[in-house]
């Protein structure tokens, strides 16, 4: 009864690594983790070609690019606006 109490504990180890839990419409979803070099399809795991691995990674740098150019506008905004609350006594 011991070695099915272990493996019962590391099966649900392996479980837990390889599974990440999200929430979607009010309910717990399992959701696989991602791993390097491969992508999520119909439940398993594939790997990538090379050539969708290079515009993967340059359309991360252009995202990258695109969201730190936001970032300041963005703060500006939140400046001006917390500015014009501080002055009328909101915050």
């Amino acid at each position: 009864m011991k070695l099915f109490d272990i493996l019962l504990e590391m099966d649900e180890e392996t479980l837990g690594e390889a599974f990440k839990y999200v929430i979607r419409k009010g309910k717990k979803l399992r959701k696989k983790k991602p791993k390097k070099g491969f992508k999520v399809v119909g439940g398993k795991y594939k790997k990538m070609s090379s050539g969708e691995r290079m515009r993967r990674k340059i359309a991360q740098r252009k995202g990258a690019k695109k969201r730190k150019a936001k970032k300041s506008q963005a703060n500006r905004k939140r400046k001006i606006s917390m500015r014009k609350r501080k002055s009328m006594g909101v915050r």
